[in-house]
Formats: C-alpha cells, sequence, structure tokens
C-alpha cells in the first residue's frame, strides 16, 4: 500500500491509495470508526499538526494487482 497526500482543501487532508488491499480497508475503516465515534479514545494522539481524524478525505484508491 502506498499513500498519497496531494492536497489541503479547507482544512481537508485529501488523501489517495495505491494497492487496495486489506490493510487500506482497515485504515480506512479505522479512520470512519473515530470520525462518528466523535471522541479519540484508542488513538495515540487525537491531533497531528491541527489536524483531527475528521479532516481525512479518502478520494481515490487504485489496485495494480494483475490477478484482480
Amino acid at each position: 500500500m502506498f499513500i498519497i497526500i496531494y492536497g489541503y482543501e479547507y482544512s481537508m487532508v485529501n488523501v489517495g491509495i495505491v494497492g487496495v488491499g486489506n490493510v487500506a480497508s482497515m485504515l480506512i475503516q479505522g479512520v470512519e470508526y473515530y470520525r462518528r465515534k466523535h471522541n479519540c479514545n484508542g488513538l495515540i494522539h487525537c491531533t497531528i499538526d491541527d489536524y483531527r481524524v475528521s479532516d481525512i478525505r479518502f478520494v481515490y484508491a487504485i489496485d495494480v494487482s494483475k490477478i484482480r
């Protein structure tokens, strides 16, 4: 999995994922879980440079496997 963070828009972090699989799925599910939970119990850091989990937006994902 390779993550591309390519821009900031209205204090949102746009994220693209290359290599969609189990780890990428877990990352997206974890972000959605903490976004809906509205508290950061269970996370090591609630904010990173003033950005919260709710500021992450996944905008695209590409699978690079020849098999799929």
